[in-house]
């Protein structure tokens, strides 16, 4: 499990990266920072431990999901990367192969603390959130830049929805809840796996 852990987000990047995603450019710069700032990140969130600290399976332990499982380690470079996008300072990389990369030192150092609990929850689940949410969000975006009206207000709903969803997931099998849990990973993923099959089928054309 732990070098499932290690290794998945790096492949998900791999396969993400040999599709045709419609980024111009090697965006080497961008990667750079992803990196560096991934590095940072991935090293004050294991030295500092949970910024949430979860005192039993209620409340505390979902906002532990929400921050410490899905925005800090997802949202944070997304806003990251919009920020510096303003600036023209990643011209070249795409927001979802932005996100992995900075993804991967953090997962890397995760994957070290968290082998000793042998934990399918954070060995196996959090990577699999991790992808799912790097993708489906930067979907959901490109909806609500495209979109116009009611479903322009559906789109932009649909964002923190899925921040929601990615958190309950995690607080359900954390909690052994598996029926709901693998429920919640479904809806998770459908965001991520829509934007990957119209890649495929615009590929296929």
């Amino acid at each position: 499990m732990s070098v499932f852990c290690m290794l998945w987000v790096p492949l998900a990047l791999f396969f993400w990266s040999s599709l045709d995603t419609g980024s111009s450019g090697g965006g080497g710069a961008g990667v750079l920072w992803a990196l560096v700032f991934g590095t940072l990140s991935g090293l004050t969130h294991y030295l500092a431990g949970s910024f949430i600290k979860p005192l039993d399976f209620g409340l505390s332990r979902w906002f532990f999901s929400l921050v410490d499982i899905v925005l800090f380690p997802v949202v944070l470079p997304l806003l990251v990367f919009i920020l510096f996008s303003l600036f023209h300072l990643f011209a070249g990389v795409e927001s979802s192969k932005f996100v992995l990369f900075w993804l991967i030192p953090g997962n890397i150092l995760r994957s070290i603390g968290w082998s000793a609990e042998r934990d399918p929850v954070f060995l196996v689940l959090v990577p699999l959130l991790w992808t799912s949410l790097a993708l489906g969000l930067v979907f959901l975006a490109g909806l609500f830049r495209k979109l116009y009206g009611w479903m322009k207000i559906l789109s932009c709903c649909a964002i923190p929805f899925l921040l929601f969803l990615g958190a309950s997931c995690f607080w359900a099998f954390y909690g052994q809840h598996y029926f709901w849990g693998w429920g919640l990973l479904i809806l998770t993923a459908i965001p991520a796996f829509i934007r990957v099959g119209k890649v495929l089928y615009r590929g296929a054309d």
